[in-house]
This record gives structure tokens, C-alpha cells and sequence, in this order.
């Protein structure tokens, strides 16, 4: 079949010399098979589960040819082989060498070449693993005080959604959109989303920002704040007037709450007025900081697509406490991808749990609705990128 590209990310721990000795440069060719089970007769959909499958195992198995074993042998001693490096890598090319059902089941097998590449500057591989992710929306949150500002402005405390200075959102903007990062327009918001008293002053918290931002169809929130002040007069020996900026930034996912990056980067510049000196610093910082957190975020994006992510799980109708034995179990040995479930609380027969697995939270509920597991079925009552709820039956 012809050859496509396609980015699987992975974090592979290991020196850059052991990587090199095992590869073409700085590929390593391997075969691996994947498989899917066939949920409604959507057979299509199988495909691209196993061939996601496959991928990954083909990762993992680049890994292993690769990383040998964790410990070496130094001065007749064994001793802890401690990793210093990081390489992040993606399958740059594939073939499908196999492909078949049975009836149940889509098996794959596949033939892949496991590159190394800074991700931060692949522009091409960024596009796939955002694509890789669902394409999530961003709002930004940051509220922004320049020189001579006697409070910070936030376009979401205001009537009309809109401020006069949204430095930051637009540097963010320029900065992201070129490798495939969208936003949430705020002025598109106005007459939408009732504003909470949480949100009527320029400093908000991350529960209140996580709301706001789910309202506003986002699936990731940043949330801070960006500050200018004077540094001084007469810089290098002229009239110039000098002002540092500081911002300090969370990057939030808004169906989970869960904390995905943060960062605080501060910058300085010189105008010929306070004002314009402010404004150029806080442009200085947000660029430094779009270029910090998007790192930060990708890398915990690689983590998730090749190693698996947090899901919440929220089970409604739980009548019994006694239910959980028999429901953690069936999470843990009759789906796929599941490797960890964890009690996070129960209330009012409400019970919440955090799964680790390999997909998306739309996988497992597209699994839950297919099949019972043990004496138990759900209906689904509401699916994101990284949560889901259910009613048990």
C-alpha cells in the first residue's frame, strides 16, 4: 500500500549515542501488529483504532530496540543506567503489510520507521499532533496592567466582552495559530454566556476560568495575568524610559480541571514613553511565553497520545457502594487500553473514578455503550476530550 506520514509521538528516555547505534541515522525500522474490536458493525472505525494500535506498539517496540536494558555494567560493578536525555521521536513513514476481520475484530499489521525530530520546530509534525488531539479550542484568559494603568484591564469583567489592550490574546494568536492551535473569539461571546460574579474583577481563579472556559466551547483555558511597570528614565544615557513586564500563566484543561503546563517569564524594553515601553514589553513576554508553554504542552500532549491519558469517569445511579469491587474490576480486565482505575470520591450515589488508558474518553464510552461488563450497563450521558459521564443500569 502506499506509504503515509503520520506523527505518533513518544518520549523516549535514552542516551543519544545508545539511539544512534541501533538506527539509519536517526530512524529505526520495525514491524507490529495492532487489533480493534468492531463496536456496532462500524468497521471503519476499527480500522483506524488498530491502526492507531499498531503504530503505537511499533513506537514501543523502537523503544525496545533502542533502550537495551536499565542497568550497565561499570568497573566489574552493576550499576543504575540513569538517563540524562529526552529524544522525542514519530513514525515518519508506514506501510500496511496486513489487514483483516473477523467478524469482531480488525487486525493490522504495519511496517513503520521511528524518527527522532525537535517536535517544537516541525511545523508538519505540530499540525499532526494537534490534529492527533481532537484539535482543541483555546481562550485566553490573561488580564494585562501597562504603565501608568492604576488596575489590570481583563476583557471578561467588562459588559461587552472587550478591552482596549488584549496584547497578550493577539501575540498568542500570531504566535500559535501558524501550527494549528485555534481560539475562542471573546467579542463572539457577548450575549452568550452570563458572566458570574467569580468572574466580575480582573483576578480569577482556575475553577472559575475552567466554567467559564467550557461555556465558552474551549477545551483548554489560559489563565493569568501580564504586568507592566516603569524601570527607569534616561536608559543608555538618552531620554528613553525603560519597563519590564512579568506574566505568570496556567494553561487549564476545562473538562477536567487538570492543570496541563504553567510558566512565569518576565521581559523589559525602552520607548520614548512609559506607555509604549509597557506595551513593548508585555509584546516580549507573551512571545517568550508562547513559546515556553507551547513546549510544555506538546510534551505532555507526546506523553499522552503514545503512553496513555487521565480520564475521568463520573458514574451516576450507583446504588450501592458495594457495586464499585465488581465495577473497578470490569474497568480494569474487560477494556481495552484501561491499565489503572482509581477511586476519586463517592456521594449522593455519584461515584467518580480516574482512569489511565490508552485513547480517548469517546473510545471508552463508544466501548460502555456496546457491551455490558459483568452484571452492569450504562447509558452515556456526556462525552469530552478527556471526561465522561454515565448512568448505571
Amino acid at each position: 500500500m502506499r506509504i503515509k506520514s503520520l506523527l505518533v509521538s513518544f518520549l523516549m528516555m535514552s542516551p543519544a549515542a545508545a539511539f544512534a547505534e541501533g538506527a539509519a541515522g536517526n530512524v529505526v525500522t520495525v514491524e507490529a501488529s495492532g487489533e480493534a474490536a468492531i463496536f456496532n458493525g462500524d468497521q471503519a472505525q476499527a480500522k483506524d483504532k488498530a491502526l492507531e494500535d499498531a503504530l503505537r506498539n511499533a513506537v514501543e517496540k523502537a523503544v525496545g530496540t533502542v533502550i537495551t536494558s536499565d542497568s550497565q555494567t561499570k568497573d566489574f560493578e552493576l550499576v543504575e543506567d540513569r538517563v540524562l536525555s529526552h529524544s522525542r521521536g514519530y513514525i515518519k513513514t508506514y506501510d500496511i503489510l496486513e489487514q483483516k476481520a473477523d467478524g469482531s475484530t480488525v487486525a493490522m499489521k504495519v511496517r513503520a520507521q521511528v524518527g527522532k525530530d525537535d517536535l517544537a520546530k516541525d511545523v508538519d509534525a505540530a499540525l499532526q499532533l494537534i490534529h492527533q488531539k481532537g484539535k482543541p479550542k483555546i481562550l485566553i484568559m490573561v488580564s494585562e496592567q501597562n504603565v501608568g494603568q492604576k488596575e489590570a484591564n481583563a476583557w471578561w469583567a467588562n459588559q461587552g466582552f472587550t478591552t482596549n489592550l488584549d496584547i497578550v490574546e493577539n501575540v498568542f494568536i500570531s504566535e500559535w495559530q501558524p501550527i494549528g492551535f485555534s481560539f475562542v473569539d471573546p467579542q463572539g461571546l457577548k450575549g452568550k454566556i452570563t458572566v458570574s460574579n467569580a468572574l466580575k474583577s480582573a483576578n480569577i481563579d482556575d475553577n472559575a476560568a475552567k466554567t467559564f472556559g467550557g461555556k465558552a466551547g474551549a477545551q483548554v483555558v489560559i489563565v493569568g495575568k501580564a504586568i507592566a511597570n516603569e524601570a527607569g528614565t534616561g536608559a543608555f544615557g538618552t531620554k528613553m524610559i525603560s519597563a519590564h513586564a512579568n506574566m505568570s500563566i496556567r494553561a487549564i484543561r476545562t473538562d477536567t480541571g487538570d492543570i496541563l503546563a504553567t510558566s512565569t517569564i518576565d521581559a523589559g524594553s525602552v520607548a520614548l514613553d512609559g506607555t509604549t515601553a509597557g506595551s513593548n514589553a508585555l509584546k516580549e513576554t507573551t512571545k517568550k511565553m508562547a513559546a515556553d508553554l507551547k513546549i510544555k504542552i506538546m510534551q505532555k500532549w507526546l506523553e499522552e497520545v503514545n503512553s496513555g491519558q487521565g480520564v475521568k469517569l463520573v458514574i451516576h445511579n450507583v446504588k450501592k457502594i458495594g457495586y464499585m469491587k465488581s465495577i473497578k474490576n470490569a474497568l480494569a480486565h474487560e477494556f481495552r487500553g484501561v491499565s489503572a482505575v482509581r477511586d476519586r470520591g463517592f456521594a449522593n450515589k455519584v461515584a467518580e473514578l480516574e482512569l489511565e488508558m490508552k485513547g480517548s474518553a469517546q473510545d471508552l464510552a463508544a466501548e460502555l455503550e456496546a457491551k455490558k461488563w459483568g452484571e452492569f450497563a450504562v447509558d452515556i450521558d456526556e462525552v469530552t476530550a478527556n471526561s465522561l459521564e454515565v448512568t448505571l443500569k
